[in-house]
């Protein structure tokens, strides 16, 4: 890109990039129920992230493999921004051939933005703020539910849902998994055995019965329409974590998309 040469090698602590920006942008909009998100950089790739109050969390990681450009002059870079800001830099040329590519001199420095297409470059500056590193922590090795399945199946679900539906529930034991929702009009559940059609791998060895707030899992619904692949965990303490496997073009090692929620309490029905 003609924008790398504006700015010296020395300038820069990080300078990444791909073409085909279109793709980046709607995997960016995954975390736009939250104002700002954090990048984080290191020599093995990327991760954006934002929370909400340590309840709900969101990420996306990337390997070095999914950027045509990728150069990290530091041990880590980190920084946050307001992402609405970034997504309307990455649509000034919209057209899914453009390419982008960002520039950050260090701590305190706006984030450099290059949108280039057909030999036209635009450039943005949008200033960076301090990183929001906080957690939300899964406990893989006490998962008691790890299930690997088609994505239509959730986005159908959630896709579903009563609009006035307060909380969204996960039961599950050896044999099924099953989807719920509480709302005015009462609730309603969704079965699928473990063996069905729709679902991919099944490892479950006891039974769990978890609810979570329903306006935090339709944030889920951006996300769902990248997918390829869902992976859904629950560990002993309820905290959910969803795995969406996104694809991007030319990338071996493609990014995805992780999504965790603390639970509120049990559901108290069990579907007949």
């Amino acid at each position: 890109m003609q924008a790398q040469q504006m700015r010296t090698d020395q300038q820069q602590v990080l300078n990444v990039g791909r073409s085909h920006c279109r793709e980046m942008r709607e995997l960016l909009k995954s975390l736009a129920f939250k104002e700002n998100v954090t990048f984080w950089f290191n020599s093995a790739g990327a991760k954006v992230f934002t929370n909400d109050e340590h309840s709900n969390q969101a990420e996306i990681f990337f390997s070095p493999d999914c950027f045509s450009c990728f150069t990290v002059r530091a041990d880590q870079v980190a920084f946050s921004l307001k992402l609405a800001t970034l997504l309307e830099c990455l649509s000034i040329l919209d057209n899914n051939f453009s390419t982008f590519q960002l520039i950050y001199e260090g701590q305190g420095a706006p984030l450099h933005v290059y949108v280039e297409e057909d030999g036209v470059v635009i450039e943005g500056k949008i200033p960076t703020l301090e990183e929001n590193l906080n957690n939300l922590e899964f406990d893989l090795g006490k998962s008691i539910i790890d299930v690997f399945m088609k994505p239509d199946i959730l986005k159908d679900t959630i896709r579903d849902l009563d609009p006035k539906s307060q909380q969204f529930a996960i039961k599950f034991s050896p044999k099924r998994i099953v989807f719920g929702c509480k709302g005015e009009l009462g609730k309603a559940y969704t079965v699928f055995p473990h063996d069905s059609d729709e679902i991919e791998q099944y490892e479950c060895d006891a039974n769990g019965d978890f609810s979570y707030r329903a306006a935090t899992i339709k944030r889920l619904m951006t996300a769902l329409h990248q997918a390829t692949r869902v992976r859904i965990q629950i560990d002993n303490r309820g905290v959910l974590n969803i795995q969406l496997q996104a694809e991007l073009t030319d990338a071996v090692e493609q990014p995805f998309i992780e999504f965790k929620c603390l639970c509120l309490t049990p559901f108290d029905e069990e579907p007949t």
